[in-house]
């Protein structure tokens, strides 16, 4: 019996035409990849390879805010290297390079004293955007060990290892093959339960660490994993311990990844649960700026019990694209 074969495969017989176009894309970036920079392995990681195992497994809908890769480079990755990746890798199949999104991967690296530990560059990290306008975010990272300090909570960490040789749909057969999915064969990386949690509507924190390196950025990341489960929870003990680390950091002001993490909130389909939480973990006061006051006017309208869904989505989607022009604003400033 194969390590995950209590995972009875109930979804697809062969690949659907979306994981097809997924699997065509990352072909694109693979052999480039390979050719220019000797990189022989991606990884499918954050919310993307939950996606994509529910959608083999189970027969969800394959839907990704983004599709996000990881590259473990083995040598220093610079911010240069980085644009002269972009250029390289961007083509009609995998995308048009955003150079305005070529961003530093800070990442706490508990190996280093403090403060050098919260300021750690793990590597690089930015986005090819199809005719679609579907966004592959590609985070190249000097090292394996520096991929390895991504992810905060356990269904974080869960990756799929695809090699340069083989396409997407090609490493994921042992899914569709058989009735009892194997995992290890399928290049699928789990070192925490986390598509276990993950199905059964729960989240462990599995890193504290690199939320003590920003808090509220952090903490914003965390409630949209819990909001992601069919049924949005979270356990007493976890409100309590997030409220603690949040209420021990420092005013946060309209720092770039803060008014990032507000816009992703805002488009989410539990973006009211999702905003009512992080004010109850006291998430609210940390916030400053225009993105205070427009969240302020949010919570005005969500408080009123006789405030009809559509005026709700309605301020959801007004408030998200003001902060997209604060967002443009600060990219075209290089404050990030």
């Amino acid at each position: 019996m194969t390590a995950n074969a209590a995972f009875c495969k109930t979804g697809r017989a062969r690949p659907s035409v979306d994981l097809i176009r997924i699997s065509n894309r990352l072909a694109a970036i693979q052999s480039k990849l390979f050719a220019e920079y000797g990189v022989a392995t991606i990884h499918i990681g954050a919310g993307s390879s939950l996606a994509i195992l529910d959608h083999c497994l189970e027969g969800k809908e394959l839907v990704m805010r983004d599709l996000d890769v990881f590259v473990c480079l083995g040598g220093e990755m610079t911010e240069g290297l980085a644009f002269e990746m972009g250029r390289k890798l961007q083509s009609p199949e995998a995308g048009r390079f955003s150079e305005h999104d070529v961003r530093p991967r800070r990442r706490a690296n508990p190996d280093l004293p403090l403060p050098e530990a919260f300021n750690y560059n793990a590597g690089f990290g930015f986005f090819l955007i199809d005719d679609r306008d579907a966004i592959l975010d590609l985070t190249v990272f000097h090292t394996h060990d520096d991929m390895l300090l991504n992810g905060i909570m356990n269904i974080d960490k869960v990756r799929i290892r695809l090699d340069h040789r083989v396409a997407l749909v090609e490493q994921l057969a042992p899914l569709f093959d058989s009735t009892e999915p194997d995992f290890q064969a399928a290049g699928i990386d789990d070192p925490h339960g986390g598509y276990r949690s993950w199905q059964a509507g729960t989240a462990e924190l599995a890193n504290e660490f690199d939320v003590r390196r920003a808090p509220l950025q952090t903490i914003l990341r965390i409630i949209r994993s819990f909001a992601k489960f069919s049924v949005p929870s979270i356990s007493k003990a976890t409100r309590d311990q997030l409220g603690r680390l949040l209420d021990g950091s420092d005013d946060d002001s309209v720092a770039f990844y803060t008014i990032r993490g507000l816009i992703k909130m805002l488009s989410d389909r539990n973006a009211v649960w999702e905003l009512k939480l992080l004010r109850e973990l006291g998430g609210l006061k940390k916030i400053g700026g225009i993105a205070r006051q427009k969240l302020e006017q949010l919570f005005h309208v969500f408080d009123r019990s006789d405030c009809a869904a559509d005026v709700v989505d309605g301020m959801l989607r007004s408030t998200a694209s003001q902060l997209i022009q604060v967002e443009h604003q600060m990219k075209l400033q290089g404050s990030f």
